[in-house]
């Protein structure tokens, strides 16, 4: 029998929890590191700066094509089956990646990786939101953002300092004692978290999924690339148009198979108003953190001339300001309520994107350094955990995992769209100067791209006020009733939680 959140012991509690953080660590770890590693693979494998790209991409479509899933997977399976499972399946992929003789085996062994690192992520944040008491929810949850944000923040500099004095196989090879230390203890102490039941999957949706989710990315990925021609423009258009119809289609699916109860990511989760607000929030601000995590690398290299490490260092202090903010920010969260560290986040940002629309090539790094941690650092720290938070707990608890789903789909989508939308600022810039004036084309590419941003993080700062002020009542865990969650349910549908 599964156990409840109210009868886990405390003790065991924190080590399903620490088991956990400490497999996420990894496996978005993986996801950063490969990007320093790229100019070493296309000497080493003789392959061409774009084949070595999927390396990255190929892990980032994998991840959106599985995401959508696991609401299913964590409903039908226990904690435990699903943790040494997509564990093992990481595991897995890891060691072949450390003894990949070339590219083809490498992208599978990538690809594989991200298979389990689709189900990892949404795992943690549902068993930390079903095992947290809910008066320190936005505590632990700002310990989930230490990892997620200091993780991607470090996996550039490792992987720095590994490629500095051993072949590039070692960036797996240091990731397995971790990844396997932390299976052996989910052996030994991990317990079943809520509860299962059974379901079946729907080879429909799941088609959908694949084919929405992954070209959608995809084209987004691409949308940038207006430079290489308008044939390049017009598939990438494609792509996104295709991809967002079977998500369309997807979507509509799950509404059809609510009358069986076995939707693969139950939707009804958009119709609480506090779900739909929170998410909206954390996308807008993800959108536009990911153009600039293209944008101002590119601006530190390509404009000032700095090389990678300095570029590194730069923005290391950043990444960590947001990992450090996280705990801060829950604990905020959990006495006095979302709304005041979104406004604060929010306005961080504005002021951030803000002084970046006026960079020129004689801005001093230091200042760069300052301002990215002052205020993107904090500005994403603060607003992570509560915006997460405050959108999952207006979910009844049976809906988290499918809440979880949802959101981390969509943050691959928001990323994907912010990125291009730098990446076409860049290209169009390229094609109004010319090839004569580069740098500045550049230049007003990432100034535009900045002022855009902080057009975005304005729509963020006014959607921040409509936020609950205070956190709804749920001292005791018990869960009141949700007549919201009624409105995507067809006609006839009863919404009574099943017999576990």
């Amino acid at each position: 029998m599964a156990q409840r959140h109210g009868s886990q012991a405390p003790a065991r509690a924190r080590v399903v929890i620490g088991v956990l953080l400490a497999s996420s660590f990894v496996v978005v770890l993986n996801e950063t590191i490969m990007t320093v590693a790229i100019p070493r693979l296309v000497t080493e494998l003789e392959i061409s700066v774009n084949t070595a790209q999927w390396l990255t991409t190929a892990y980032m479509l994998t991840m959106a094509i599985v995401i959508p899933t696991t609401g299913f997977i964590i409903q039908r399976f226990s904690t435990r089956a699903v943790f040494v499972t997509a564990s093992a399946v990481f595991i897995g992929g890891t060691l072949v990646a450390s003894v990949s003789p070339g590219f083809g085996l490498l992208l599978i062994a990538r690809i594989v990786q991200a298979s389990a690192a689709g189900v990892l992520l949404p795992l943690l944040m549902t068993t930390v939101l079903t095992l947290a008491p809910a008066a320190r929810r936005g505590t632990l949850m700002g310990v989930v953002t230490i990892v997620l944000a200091v993780a991607p923040a470090i996996g550039p500099a490792l992987a720095g300092l590994v490629l500095h004095y051993l072949p590039w196989r070692y960036l797996f090879v240091v990731l397995l004692p971790v990844a396997v230390g932390a299976l052996i203890v989910g052996l030994v102490f991990l317990s079943n978290i809520g509860t299962t039941r059974r379901t079946t999957l729907d080879g429909l949706s799941v088609l959908l999924a694949v084919i929405g989710f992954g070209p959608l990315i995809l084209g987004l990925s691409q949308l940038g690339e207006a430079r290489h021609g308008a044939q390049r423009l017009l598939v990438a258009s494609g792509l996104v148009v295709a991809g967002a119809g079977a998500v369309a289609l997807f979507a509509w699916r799950q509404t059809f198979l609510v009358r069986k109860r076995d939707p693969v990511l139950d939707i009804r989760v958009f119709a609480a108003p506090q779900f739909r607000l929170s998410l909206s929030i954390l996308l807008l601000c993800m959108a536009a953190y990911y153009g600039a995590l293209l944008a101002l690398p590119y601006y530190l290299q390509r404009v000032t001339g700095l090389d990678t490490l300095t570029t590194g260092m730069a923005m290391l202090p950043g990444g960590l300001l947001m990992g450090i903010m996280g705990p801060v920010a829950g604990r905020f969260f959990d006495r006095f309520g979302p709304r005041i560290p979104i406004v604060a986040g929010t306005g961080a940002l504005i002021v951030f994107y803000a002084c970046f629309a006026f960079l020129d090539t004689g801005t001093p790094v230091w200042l760069i350094a300052v301002l990215y941690a002052g205020f993107m650092g904090l500005g994403m720290g603060v607003i992570s955990t509560p915006a997460v938070t405050s959108a999952l707990e207006a979910l009844p608890p049976e809906r988290y995992s499918h809440g979880n789903a949802v959101i981390a789909s969509l943050q691959q989508v928001a990323g994907a769209a912010g990125s291009a939308a730098f990446a076409a600022a860049f290209s169009l810039s390229a094609l109004a100067t010319g090839p004569g004036d580069d740098a500045g084309g550049e230049l007003t590419a990432i100034r535009i791209g900045f002022g855009v941003s902080a057009g975005v993080a304005a729509v963020a700062f006014v959607l921040a006020f409509r936020v609950a002020r205070k956190r709804r009542p749920d001292p005791d865990g018990a869960w009141p009733d949700h007549p919201d969650t009624e409105a995507l349910v067809p006609s006839g549908t009863s919404t009574a939680p099943e017999a576990r």
